[in-house]
């Protein structure tokens, strides 16, 4: 809705009429975000209805409150700018604001760079899922919109790419976590939007429709329009509202024209009506008469661009129109200053858009058959001779030849279009023109020649855009043979239909397309022919539970993986290299490592950064597991972060919380697991939200919490995927360990059996399920196990890596000493603590278990040992089993401590000799010198006393005078006295 002056000119901010209850709506929305709730608002009309014009009238009031605002628009194109208006939105704030380092949003970072130029990297062709950037661009919003609150408007979102909608409907579905409004424009009808909406049914989501405009209501905008000393008559006011049917823009456009006139155009005739009218008569006679005025030069111009849809580049339009540059300029200046154009911003060539939609619908209307058929193929002609590049255009003409019945060359250009939009990551774009590809193949008669098949590009992707149901239904037209088709190219769509199958969870299928692919090799067929299905039915027999697994899956792996360097698919070759490393750690790390290394150079080699960086997270994880160290890990994450290798990332991050909850550092541990875990499910990274859940679950355990354990073990036993690491760990790691820290080992060796039910588990599962490292110690102690175990044990790396060997070594210092060689199983202790070293909750609660038989086959003294468990555990307000820890010690003759308050100011080294607090208080003021009478007085209690405290002290540190005591007590880093 525009104003209008003297001259009949539209002006830009008009009185906004008959919007009070959407205005009110909007303006709570902006509340609630500047209150930190976020919301999403959607505005639907017809054309020229006025939805930006009430979206720039809430824009205005959010910068009166300080927020910062964004704004971008969709426009009708083909892939050649994927998340157009999120680009166009962040662009206005970079604008005015300085854009923030890349490493502030993590492994989301190098993905913003599809929207901030600045960050992008061009190093990959690989594309990650939108729903990584959205979550990059959600978190992007939160830092924009800091403590005042932004509002994003993104207009015209009826002709928006698939890609940003995605984007849009996984900012929808968080938005109340981020104190931003999201406020979009699209016109009614429009069933992209229509079916996202209905997907996103929640409070903060909501839909305000606009109407027409009352005759009351049109009165009112003319009015408002008018400048002072402006009139229109009365018959005047009827014809508008007559003519106009209400709709905004329409009234604008025949005041303008009214007042050109001074209303001496006759009435049309037409009564108005509340049915919708896409274009009314009045404002079509009023478009076209503009049209005319600009001479047959400059009608014809605009008419041809008409057929291009509503954008439009300049150069092109001349030539279709065989108009000179000097002269086709001034025509589009006219046509410009007449507003029935504009020109777009940006650098480069201008390109141009109609001054309002209903004007591009107007001309097209306004053709009839056979002029649209002129112009169609002067439009072709004109693109052809251009040899554009520009995947707009390559779309217009794909759709222009199919509209004039040429579908062999409509196939090849919607071809190839889908194949450009899929390098340029806009995946669902890509699926889109694929179809329109495919669709022409089917609907075309049969046997015609040169049609495009595009079945292969379609498998690959679709799944990326969580299109299983279509991906299935064109993978069930494979199993019939076309005998026209190269045996290579169908067995390389059977295995395609196998990946796909398998990511949508259909193993069947995937089995069926796996068979169907080898019933077409033979045993001459190549390596490089078979790889691609080989890869798939590893990852298929990894499932299974068969006994065999490993060794069958580890065959067609290395089989794939001996050809990799020829193979032309890089992420096959890569995955081999990969499945071999996972499958070789139950075996051998040091294969495990080579492999992975190999997949890592292969992807580097072949541009693949974010393969390379699931090769290096994984080989990371396997010097975790081995060695226990996390600096590997670490690396690991942060690389991927760099490249934006947001699964790999968040991998690692699951990982790493597991190691913290194992090396005691719970806080972390809980806070990493739950934030892992909440992005993770958001993101649908199912491997790293199940570990996580896992590690949260850990974390509890180790400290004894038992209802929180259960509860985050509850959510995960509700997750929808299944992983083999499930079980082992929830009953290994958790539970068995919960229950040991209950003094109850009964319940402990009933989940450990339970967790070890596997034989052929991995070697993450085999180490956390305590197959051979803790249950075997539980069974040595109970005399349920003896050396056969043992050495069944000791053949399997499960029992070698860092995690298992403290409580492997335990085991065998027991068996040693039961056998009466002490100094070999004071050897195998000595081992066992040095594999504890970094894990406080397994050491202290390994000494607990074996304090017994160390003292009662003499291998060890457990006093030192179990009285720092019993600190330990009662520092963590684990009273069964610190009570259990003093029990031990009085069996073992030991002073018991006494925990007064004061007790954590004791130093270890002091707690473990079972220095107690007055004690501790008295050795202090012994370290200044003090005598008896003088501690005396200070502690308020008899020289008596202090003598007693002094001998005790004697005869704990194993020294004979008070200056050997002092020395003593400085040699263990006793700070004193506070």
């Amino acid at each position: 809705m525009s104003p209008v002056d003297r001259a009949g000119r539209p002006q830009a901010r008009p009185a906004l009429i008959g919007r009070a209850a959407q205005t009110a709506d909007l303006s709570e929305a902006l509340s609630s975000a500047i209150a930190g709730r976020g919301a999403a608002r959607f505005i639907s009309g017809e054309a020229g209805v006025g939805k930006t014009r009430l979206a720039e009238a809430v824009l205005d009031e959010a910068e009166s409150r300080g927020m910062r605002c964004l704004r971008g628009r969709a426009a009708t194109s083909g892939p050649t700018a994927p998340f157009r208006p999120f680009c166009e939105a962040v662009w206005s704030w970079s604008r005015v604001e300085p854009i923030p380092p890349r490493e502030t949003f993590g492994p989301f970072g190098p993905l913003l760079g599809r929207i901030i130029p600045e960050w992008a990297d061009n190093v990959s062709a690989e594309s990650s899922p939108t729903l990584f950037l959205a979550e990059g661009v959600l978190r992007l919003l939160q830092y924009i919109a800091g403590e005042h609150g932004a509002l994003l408007f993104l207009d015209d979102l009826h002709e928006s790419d698939s890609e940003s909608l995605d984007l849009l409907e996984y900012l929808i579905d968080h938005i109340e976590a981020v104190p931003v409004v999201v406020i979009g424009a699209f016109r009614s009808g429009a069933t992209s939007m229509g079916a996202l909406l209905q997907r996103a049914s929640r409070s903060s989501v909501q839909t305000l429709e606009l109407d027409r405009l009352s005759k009351a209501e049109t009165v009112q905008l003319v009015h408002a329009s008018l400048d002072p000393g402006q009139v229109v008559p009365r018959e005047g006011l009827e014809q508008l509202w007559h003519d106009s049917a209400g709709v905004p823009f329409v009234i604008e456009q025949l005041l303008h024209d009214g007042l050109r006139r001074g209303w001496s155009t006759p009435r049309t005739g037409s009564a108005h009506s509340s049915a919708p009218v896409a274009r009314p008569a009045a404002m079509t006679g009023a478009v076209l008469e503009r049209i005319e005025q600009l001479g047959a030069e400059g009608s014809r111009m605009v008419r041809s661009a008409a057929i291009l849809g509503d954008r439009f580049p300049a150069a092109l339009i001349l030539q279709i129109c065989e108009l000179s540059g000097d002269h086709g300029r001034e025509l589009l200046a006219a046509a410009q200053s007449a507003q029935i154009i504009a020109v777009e911003d940006g650098a480069g060539d201008p390109w141009y858009t109609f001054g309002h939609p209903l004007i591009g619908d107007v001309l097209r209307g306004s053709l009839t058959g056979t002029e649209r058929d002129l112009l169609t193929r002067r439009a072709v002609a004109a693109i052809e001779s251009t040899a554009s590049s520009d995947d707009y255009l390559s779309v217009v003409l794909a759709r222009m030849r199919r509209s004039i019945g040429d579908l062999v060359g409509a196939s090849e250009l919607f071809a190839e279009a889908g194949r450009r939009a899929l390098a340029l990551g806009a995946p669902s774009s890509a699926a889109s023109l694929l179809e329109e590809a495919h669709e022409l193949v089917l609907s075309a008669p049969a046997g015609t020649p040169g049609l495009v098949d595009v079945r292969a590009d379609l498998l690959t992707v679709l799944p990326e855009i969580g299109r299983f149901d279509l991906g299935l239904e064109l993978a069930a037209e494979l199993h019939q043979h076309d005998v026209d088709r190269p045996v290579p190219d169908h067995v390389d769509l059977h295995a395609r239909a196998a990946r796909l199958a398998h990511a949508a969870g259909q193993l069947d299928t995937a089995w069926q397309h796996v068979r169907a692919a080898r019933a077409l090799l033979h045993d001459t067929s190549s390596a490089e022919v078979s790889a691609p299905v080989d890869v798939v039915e590893a990852r298929l027999v990894l499932t299974g539970t068969h006994t065999a697994r490993l060794e069958v899956a580890a065959a067609l792996a290395q089989r794939a993986a001996s050809v990799a360097d020829q193979l032309p698919n890089a992420i096959v070759a890569c995955e081999a290299w990969q499945l071999l490393g996972v499958i070789a750690r139950v075996h051998d790390l040091d294969q495990s490592r080579a492999h992975l290394r190999r997949a890592s150079a292969l992807a580097q080699e072949r541009r693949l950064p974010m393969v390379r960086a699931y090769s290096e997270v994984v080989l990371a994880g396997t010097d975790c597991l081995d060695l226990g160290s996390t600096h590997a890990l670490e690396r690991a994450h942060r690389e991927a972060q760099s490249v934006g290798a947001v699964y790999a990332s968040y991998e690692a991050q699951s990982l790493l919380a597991m190691q913290a909850a194992l090396h005691g550092r719970h806080v972390e541990a809980e806070e990493m697991a739950a934030s892992v875990v909440e992005t993770a499910i958001r993101l649908h990274i199912d491997g790293a939200a199940t570990y996580g859940m896992l590690a949260h679950a850990v974390s509890f355990a180790h400290r004894g919490q038992r209802s929180q354990m259960e509860e985050v073990l509850l959510r995960l036993s509700r997750w929808p995927v299944r992983s083999s690491y499930e079980l082992p760990l929830s009953s290994g790691l958790a539970r068995a360990f919960c229950s040991l820290l209950e003094e109850k080992p009964e319940e402990a060796r009933e989940e450990l059996r339970r967790a070890t039910s596997d034989d052929s588990m991995s070697l993450a599962a085999a180490s956390g399920s305590g197959r051979d490292g803790l249950a075997l110690l539980l069974e040595v102690l109970n005399e349920r196990a003896g050396w056969p175990e043992f050495h069944w044990a000791a053949a399997r790396q499960s029992g070698q890596v860092r995690w298992t060997a403290q409580f492997f070594h335990f085991a065998h210092a027991v068996l040693l000493g039961r056998d009466g060689d002490t100094d070999e199983a004071e050897q195998a202790a000595a081992r066992a603590e040095v594999a504890a070293e970094i894990y406080p909750v397994a050491r202290h609660l390994a000494w607990r278990l074996v304090a017994t038989d160390a003292h009662r086959h003499g291998w060890a003294d457990p006093v030192g040992p179990v009285r720092a468990a019993e600190a330990y555990f009662h520092s963590l307000g684990l009273i069964t089993i610190a009570s259990a820890c003093r029990r031990l010690l009085r069996d073992l003759g030991a002073p018991v401590p006494q925990h007064r308050e004061g007790y954590e100011r004791v130093p270890e080294s002091l707690r473990q000799l079972g220095v107690t607090v007055r004690e501790h208080e008295v050795c202090g003021l012994l370290l200044q010198r003090l005598s008896n009478r003088e501690i005396s007085e200070r502690l308020h209690i008899s020289p008596r006393t202090v003598e007693k405290h002094i001998g005790n002290l004697l005869t704990k540190t194993a020294t004979t005078n008070r200056s050997s005591l002092i020395a003593r007590v400085l040699e263990l880093g006793s700070g004193g006295q506070d």
